[in-house]
This record gives structure tokens, sequence and C-alpha cells, in this order.
């Protein structure tokens, strides 16, 4: 039989899930937890947009590269990782003591859009521990739609290539949609037509591309960003898979 694999997405309420082995039909699925879907043994590789592991001062070497390997007008889509104190605050309202703590310890503004990740890395961080990465692990969606998008270009010219139109729109999600048929994931639009709770179109788009990141990973053919290990204080290793 096939390994499962699983191409992860945050989501509200819990975690969007694209199982499957591509090329195949990919099947969605919602988990409460993470807990819920790491106790889920038939799944050999898991690989989640989130933040795993946190540098104490919030500079990741794997988030630079990420980003000098996308167009600039797309950096953005990166948000800095928070520094590993941050997970100490809790509650939207909590951001500006999170913020006044980063400006005062780290010599800068916390970015509203990593603070909203922070209870769904929280929630990863309590989770595992470095034993778990052999099958755990962390990658982008637009990192990795780009480079599907653009398979001529090595790694350190990914920047030069062909951008898409933004997820959020439709033309952007047509066109993840057929890079995603062109790596051999079906299922999609039927997946699409009957969202799980808490699911946005882009949600689905996005674990179905994790699921291929998966793919690669079991294949040998992802690239590991950056290549040698960085790993934070508990001993989790930094890094981006593509």
């Amino acid at each position: 039989m096939p390994e499962v694999l699983a191409g992860v997405d945050g989501c509200r309420g819990g975690w969007i899930a694209a199982l499957g082995s591509p090329p195949s039909t990919c099947k969605i699925r919602f988990y409460a937890s993470i807990e819920e879907l790491l106790r889920d043994k038939k799944i050999s590789i898991i690989v989640v947009d989130m933040p795993i592991g946190l540098a104490c001062d919030g500079r990741r070497r794997c988030d630079r590269l990420a980003r000098e390997c996308l167009p600039p007008f797309r950096t953005a889509s990166v948000f800095p990782s928070p520094a590993r104190h941050v997970l100490t605050f809790r509650g939207y309202h909590s951001y500006h003591s999170a913020n006044a703590w980063s400006e005062e310890n780290l010599g800068r503004e916390l970015p509203i859009q990593s603070y909203s990740l922070v209870p769904k890395i929280r929630e990863i961080d309590r989770a595992i521990g470095p034993a778990d990465q052999a099958r755990l692990f962390e990658s982008h969606p637009e990192l990795a739609f780009h480079r599907l998008a653009n398979p001529e270009l090595a790694y350190r010219r990914l920047a030069r290539g062909v951008s898409l139109a933004s997820k959020k729109t439709p033309e952007g999600q047509a066109e993840r949609q057929r890079l995603l048929l062109s790596a051999g994931l079906q299922g999609l639009e039927s997946a699409l037509d009957c969202l799980p709770r808490g699911a946005m179109p882009d949600d689905v788009l996005d674990a179905a591309m994790m699921l291929v990141v998966a793919a690669r990973i079991l294949s040998g053919r992802a690239e590991r960003l950056p290549s040698l290990p960085e790993r934070d204080e508990r001993g989790l290793d930094m890094a981006m898979w593509v």
C-alpha cells in the first residue's frame, strides 16, 4: 500500500489536512487539534504551514531564505516568526504587551500578523519534541507554489520567476488548482465545493500544496532551507522544506 501523507494548514477552530500520496486523489479532513493529527499513526509524513522551532530573538534563517526566493512583492507573505518568549503572551488584547516586550528587548515591533499565529505555534510547540520531526516538517505554501510554477529555475534564482496572483482572488485560486493538478493531485474540485467547517478555499489549497511537498520529501526531491541544521533552545530544527 502507498504511504499516507498529510499536508496541513491551520484554520478557524482547528487544522485542515489534505491526505493522500500524490499522484492520487486527496481527501480533506478536519482535525480539532494538532495532537489528534499526530496520533494518526497511519500518516508517515506531515507537512504543516506553521513555524516549528523559534529563535530567542525571532530571527530564523529559514524565514530569511524563503523571502529571498520570492519576488519582492510576495516576500511579505512570509511573516517574521515570533521570538520564543512571545508564546507566553495570551489573547488578542495581549498584543500590545507582546509588542512592547519586543520593542524593549529586540529593538523592533512585532507584526500583528506574526502575533496572530501564536496560538497555533504554541499548540505545535507543546505537542512535539525533536524526535517528532522525523515525520513532522515545516513548509510555506507561497514558496512551494512559486517553486511549482517555475520548475525550470534553480532555487537561488526563484525570485526572478513568474509570480502568481493573490490566493484570495478567483484568478489566484484557479492558478493554484492548475498547478496542483499538474503535480498529479486529484479531487480538489469536490473538496472546494464542500469545505470542512472553519475552512476557506485558500486553506484547502495551501493544505494540498503541503501534501505535494510531503510527496517531495518522501521521494527525496525536496530542498531544505537552510541546508544545515539550525536548532532552537528546545532542540527543534528550524527549517522549511520545498
